[in-house]
């Protein structure tokens, strides 16, 4: 086996539309497999237009190259007609990705393996892409609502994505729910580049407990609830007063503002709108502690950027946090329980005035997801799919 591979990168989403931490990620991930890895890594990007933007879409300029930190992006763009047929669309994308490779191939080598990210529509293309080509494929999946693809008009694409590729997930609570439905998975976490976050010394909350969140304002994010629980933590007196930060930006950023007004909050939480990913650090070392409220996560990011920073975290259990968080170095609670959140705020003010976290251990539980862990492990998958001591296995469900 040559000691360099060509890894060619089918992302579902990249960070190129309006909301910038949409899929980001990726990005992340072919910046650490170039870096830190034998690795010629390039992308091919579909974007997906809406059909709202026919208009707009005629226009556009349907294909672009741009260069990345260490990897080329070759993105494509076409018309998104989920609404009218979802299987049409599927369809669709997948023979875009193969009229993209087509021009792919005559700038870049031919990959040694395809790494698609999400496995509807991006890990079906792939597929359908490789048969051609005669190439392994590696799916990872990300989605929160990647259940579905079990079944309904998902579940045909999913059972060639299952049958012919070596699938992999973000977190555990994820690779359990692939072997309940009888199918072989194996866990590959998102990579934090924990190098961008150092460490710091926080004194102890004075009469202000001051909080942090960074996360795209989508549904489910529920800024709502943690105004309202950290009112009602102020209220009860668990907290003499607190002050929250929100980083970044979305779809819900005006109705999530609406909220925090309403319950009369606005003087206690500051949005400061989107921040670029390289200067995220001062917002983590200005805070006491990451809050989380959100319904759903996959993996939760910016949980390992706070605790890189020797910041502890609060939390709901939703799921891919729970893998990395526990009482050493976090507060936890129910999802959408403002009561709940409020008390796990009190009990963080509570230990972050005693002294309770220490930063050597948040940093051992950060470090288990930095970009050159992750990507040694990712290569090792590649390798062995490659050789043949991996192979896809079809599932049972």
């Amino acid at each position: 086996m040559k000691d360099k591979l060509n890894v060619l990168v089918i992302p579902t989403w990249m960070p190129y539309g309006k909301d910038k931490n949409m899929g980001v990620y990726h990005q992340h991930f072919c910046e650490a497999l170039s870096r830190h890895q034998p690795a010629n890594v390039n992308v091919i990007f579909i974007e997906r237009i809406p059909l709202k933007k026919l208009l707009s879409y005629i226009t556009m300029t349907k294909k672009t190259a741009q260069d990345e930190n260490g990897y080329r992006v070759f993105r494509y763009r076409m018309l998104n007609v989920s609404p009218v047929s979802f299987s049409w669309q599927t369809k669709r994308y997948a023979k875009k990705l193969k009229k993209a490779y087509k021009d792919y191939i005559k700038q870049c080598e031919k990959p040694d393996v395809i790494h698609a990210q999400v496995c509807v529509p991006a890990g079906y293309a792939s597929i359908e892409l490789a048969k051609e080509i005669n190439v392994p494929v590696v799916v990872t999946e990300h989605s929160s609502y990647f259940r579905r693809y079990f079944s309904g008009k998902e579940g045909t694409f999913m059972q060639s994505v299952l049958k012919h590729a070596y699938c992999t997930c973000v977190s555990k609570y994820m690779l359990d729910a692939f072997k309940e439905k009888g199918v072989p998975c194996e866990q590959l976490p998102n990579l934090v580049d924990t190098s961008l976050f150092s460490p710091i010394e926080r004194p102890a909350p004075d009469d202000t407990l001051k909080l942090v969140s960074v996360c795209a304002l989508r549904v489910g994010k529920r800024i709502d609830l943690m105004a309202q629980a950290m009112k009602k933590a102020m209220e009860t007196g668990l907290v003499p007063n607190i002050h929250l930060t929100v980083v970044g930006d979305g779809f819900y950023g005006q109705i999530y503002k609406n909220a925090v007004s309403e319950c009369g909050m606005s003087d206690h939480v500051t949005f400061a709108g989107q921040v670029p990913h390289d200067d995220l650090e001062p917002y983590y070392h200005d805070a006491h502690a990451l809050i989380v409220a959100s319904e759903k996560e996959t993996f939760g990011i910016p949980g390992i950027e706070a605790l890189a920073t020797g910041m502890p975290v609060i939390s709901t259990r939703n799921g891919g946090m729970d893998e990395y968080l526990d009482e050493s170095c976090a507060e936890l609670c129910s999802v959408n329980d403002v009561d709940d959140m409020a008390q796990a705020i009190g009990r963080m003010y509570k230990r972050l005035r005693s002294g309770d976290f220490t930063t050597g251990h948040l940093l051992d539980v950060a470090s288990q997801f930095d970009t050159l862990h992750v990507s040694e492990k990712a290569m090792g998958i590649y390798r062995d799919l490659i050789s043949g001591k991996k192979s896809p296995l079809s599932p049972t469900y």
